[in-house]
């Protein structure tokens, strides 16, 4: 209580009105208000009020009230889940996977179904057949425990695959029915073990894959920590470059550090392309004052990481276009300016206007 109470003070004293206004997180605030508010109620009666503890009807109904408060501190517990990223994951796979669970149940349950209507069966008519008096006492009360109704085959079956019960004492007796039932019974054994309850763990661990997937907030937690740490890589590899501790990277520098392998071998590990020594470098220094401070070498490789993605053909393409444009418009300002020029000689050809964009890049 005096933990969750110095929490409350702590949070009212430096965020203020937040505290009670936040937009995400008011609610989450006021309940913990009230919570800690009817432990301090609580404690104060115990201790300081002990008459309050009366025989009276409604001063009892008033302390039930305040320990039932109390309770409802558990809830707080999916607070504590969501901050702590492990165990947000794993509760929510195992959320994520219980429809998965439900129909893998339902499935283990037909097929156990099936196969104790055939084992009751065979029991039964093993144990009424006049002809099987050769049984053992022993052996009639086995048949009679584990296959003697369906509900207890199925119970005996569930027993058998999950080690609840040693199958060979449960399944030895069913040999002196005949082989096709203990042949089942293998079959069984076999099924279960070796196929179905494989394939349902990988449905279970395929669908807990997905639900880590399909986590927005995990997803975006898992890009800021690759972001983050490639970052760190960075800013480490520029202190490197950096020989002489002056902040910035000179052409120089860079291309003394590109002669070493092991250099080369951790940028193409970062997925930066370093076949081009000077067009690196120019990417890198969009001031072009010919160095590189260690802002731009982060921005830089951030921008230069990996291969060109679908924005950045698509912003090439925008830009080309505007480009056209503007050419399109300078020269149609020039031709109306020489418009007015006297020439001395024939008037020169000019290309077509949809054409000088492109004869424009192509030189």
């Amino acid at each position: 209580t005096a933990l969750f109470l110095a929490e409350v003070v702590l949070k009212i004293v430096f965020k203020g009105k937040a505290f009670f206004c936040h937009p995400t997180l008011r609610w989450w605030n006021m309940f913990d208000a009230l919570i800690v508010a009817a432990s301090v109620a609580d404690f104060v009666i115990e201790e300081f009020l002990p008459n309050f503890k009366s025989t009276q009807s409604s001063q009892v109904r008033i302390l039930r009230i305040v320990r039932i408060t109390r309770l409802v501190r558990i809830v707080r517990i999916a607070r504590i889940i969501r901050l702590i990223r492990a165990l947000r994951t794993l509760v929510n796979q195992v959320m994520y996977t219980f429809k998965s669970l439900i129909w893998g149940l339902l499935l283990l349950l037909l097929v156990i179904y099936l196969f104790a209507i055939y084992f009751t069966q065979s029991v039964g008519t093993h144990l009424g057949d006049p002809s099987s008096i050769n049984i053992t006492p022993e052996e009639e009360m086995i048949l009679k425990q584990y296959w003697s109704t369906v509900p207890r085959s199925m119970l005996t079956l569930y027993k058998v695959i999950t080690s609840g019960v040693n199958w060979n004492d449960v399944v030895s007796p069913l040999s002196d029915i005949g082989p096709s039932v203990l042949g089942m019974c293998v079959l069984y054994i076999s099924f279960t073990q070796f196929a179905l309850l494989n394939v349902l763990t990988g449905a279970f661990c395929q669908t807990a894959i997905d639900a880590a997937s399909n986590d927005q907030d995990l997803a975006s937690q898992n890009i800021l920590m690759d972001k983050r740490a490639y970052v760190r890589q960075i800013e480490k590899l520029f202190g490197q470059i950096d020989s002489d501790g002056s902040g910035e990277i000179t052409f120089a520098e860079l291309q003394a550090h590109l002669q070493d392998e092991a250099v080369r071998a951790y940028l193409e590990a970062l997925d930066l392309d370093i076949s081009d020594v000077w067009t690196f470098f120019q990417l890198m220094d969009p001031d072009m004052d010919d160095n590189i401070d260690i802002d731009e070498f982060v921005t830089g490789s951030l921008r230069l990481r990996g291969h060109a993605r679908s924005v950045d053909l698509a912003r090439l393409g925008f830009e080309q276009r505007a480009m056209s444009r503007r050419v399109g418009k300078f020269i149609d300002r020039v031709e109306a300016s020489m418009a007015h020029v006297p020439m001395a000689g024939p008037p020169l050809p000019l290309l077509p206007k949809e054409d000088v964009g492109a004869a424009g890049f192509a030189g």
